[in-house]
């Protein structure tokens, strides 16, 4: 399999170019990687990533392609939330799976479990939307195709009385097991299911779950497809379109259930509001929720011209439109040309804060990236970057293809780097973070590398994280609304590495909170779910 590189460039070292004087940027994380960015070692495999995916932990998995004369190979790198490669995991870090007998090619997800091993969603083509299939691997946690998963097949696909159908979606539960969006179409009818499937560790269908393994069909329309599963606090949120035959106009649809797919008839009106002409071609491609449970819905619009820019509506924790957002609820974004649907980096980040960070390529030969920065009300920051806009800057040995936020807020950003864009030799993967206020930002914050195992969590967890000098450190769970809800933990601790396995309070409700380290009189918060 050839990989050609016509995307579009950046430097690894490219924060250092960045305007001094802004008020707002981002910067690189020296703690990850070396000074920031971790490089693949220098061997004869010439390794590139086109995907990242943020782990609960704080680690990440980045996956690509390798090709010989003979094999191509899936590359699954696991990194821990230092940037270091797992010596355990694969040759280096670097597993490789053989795709000769695999079907697809894109990589939707991947989710860990607690006992270390992958569950890797594939597909065939640049997004699930376009996606005619997929398929699900298990690694161990050494990095190995598990062969005995899913009865000996070793993939699962998934089929409901004999048709085949897709797993949109998928969320990693407590005992190892996953529960995915399967879709399946009805070539008599032309209806679309959308179910709740849940199975085991083995990838065998867990019939201890609702009825034979199925919850009820959450949609079983020809007009309406769901795509996307968040959890969001004790529920479950869905995700896709609603198509109107009448006019074809396509409308943003929205669900809330509970763990056995019960509707929320509270949760909003479902379908929300599309302003653009019946005309225009209307594509969800991402939700992104936030610490209070609000949540941007993103669409890819093409007008009749053929021009491309995304619709961006940010919908409050109830299920309804924030009015006071962009232009009564909703922000157009349209980046400086006419990018394709299958172009990298286009990333939309919900912060807790309620702001939105974008990444755009500025041309068609993808040699730079844009960063911008909007308030909670959908106003360009012009305070970030130069006049709102941060420019990263550009090397001709150097692509990009993935970004994506950590629940730490930081921002992890994956690609290739080579003697020439068409030989890419290696990969990289980097971690930037929002820097505001840069004077003082130093002054009350704290990199203690803060991590928490599971999340979502249940009742009890692992808390990690790493003292530059003995002192006493006070663990405490706050809400959204910045209220202290739980100390967990107070106690003098010892420079280096800690552990501590605390208790969360059985009667604090599910949802969003952010787990707050206090030490010498500095903070580090990330964000958790409790279950």
């Amino acid at each position: 399999m050839k990989i050609t590189i016509t995307k579009f460039l950046l430097a690894i070292c490219f924060l250092s170019s960045f305007v001094a004087s802004a008020q707002k940027k981002l910067v690189k994380d020296a703690s990850f990687g070396k000074n920031g960015t971790y490089t693949t070692p220098k061997d004869s495999t010439d390794y590139f990533f086109f995907q990242i995916f943020p782990l609960p932990n704080g680690g990440s998995i980045a996956t690509g392609y390798v090709s010989t004369d003979t094999t191509d190979f899936l590359s699954v790198l696991k990194l821990d939330a230092t940037g270091k490669p797992d010596p355990t995991f694969g040759k280096k870090g670097i597993a490789l799976i053989e795709t000769i007998t695999l079907q697809y090619e894109s990589v939707y997800k991947v989710i860990e479990n607690a006992d270390k091993s992958l569950l890797i969603l594939l597909g065939e083509g640049g997004s699930i939307i376009e996606a005619d299939g997929t398929t699900v691997l298990r690694l161990n946690a050494k990095g190995e195709l598990d062969e005995s998963f899913a009865e000996g097949i070793g993939a699962l696909t998934p089929i409901i009385e004999e048709a085949p159908g897709a797993i949109g979606d998928m969320i990693a539960l407590p005992n190892g097991g996953f529960l995915t969006l399967s879709i399946f179409t009805n070539q008599t009818n032309g209806s679309i299911t959308s179910q709740l499937v849940q199975y085991k560790a083995n990838g065998t269908i867990d019939s201890t779950y609702v009825k034979d393994g199925q919850a009820p069909i959450l949609s079983n329309k020809a007009n309406q497809v769901l795509i996307k599963m968040n959890p969001v606090g004790n529920n479950l949120l869905f995700s896709g379109v609603e198509i109107n035959f009448s006019n074809f106009l396509f409308n943003p649809l929205l669900l809330k259930t509970d763990k056995k797919g019960k509707l929320d008839v509270k949760f909003g009106k479902n379908i929300l509001p599309n302003k653009n002409s019946p005309d225009d071609i209307y594509t969800p491609f991402d939700v992104k929720v936030a610490a209070d449970s609000s949540l941007l819905y993103v669409a890819i619009v093409e007008d009749t011209l053929g021009n491309l820019f995304y619709d961006v509506t940010k919908v409050k924790a109830n299920g309804k439109v924030d009015d006071s957002f962009g232009d009564d609820g909703t922000l157009k974004l349209q980046p400086t040309f006419a990018f394709d649907f299958d172009s990298p980096v286009k990333s939309i980040e919900l912060l807790n804060d309620g702001s939105v960070l974008t990444f755009f390529p500025t041309d068609e030969e993808y040699a730079e990236i844009n960063a911008n920065l909007y308030d909670s009300k959908g106003i360009l920051d012009t305070k970030f970057g130069k006049n709102g806009d941060f420019f990263f800057s550009i090397a001709p040995v150097n692509a990009v293809f993935a970004t994506t936020m950590q629940a730490d807020g930081k921002i992890l950003i994956a690609g290739a780097f080579g003697e020439s864009m068409e030989s890419p030799v290696g990969g990289f993967v980097q971690r930037v973070s929002l820097s505001t206020n840069v004077a003082t930002a130093d002054a009350s914050l704290i990199d203690a590398k803060l991590s928490v195992f599971p999340n979502p969590i249940q009742q009890q967890a692992t808390v990690t994280y790493e003292l530059q000098d003995a002192t006493n450190v006070v663990l405490e769970l706050v809400d959204v609304q910045g209220k202290v809800v739980q100390q967990l933990s107070k106690s003098a601790k010892l420079q280096g590495k800690q552990t501590e396995n605390v208790d969360f309070s059985s009667s604090l409700p599910a949802g969003n909170y952010l787990l707050r380290l206090k030490a010498n009189g500095k903070q580090q918060t990330i964000k958790v779910m409790k279950m």
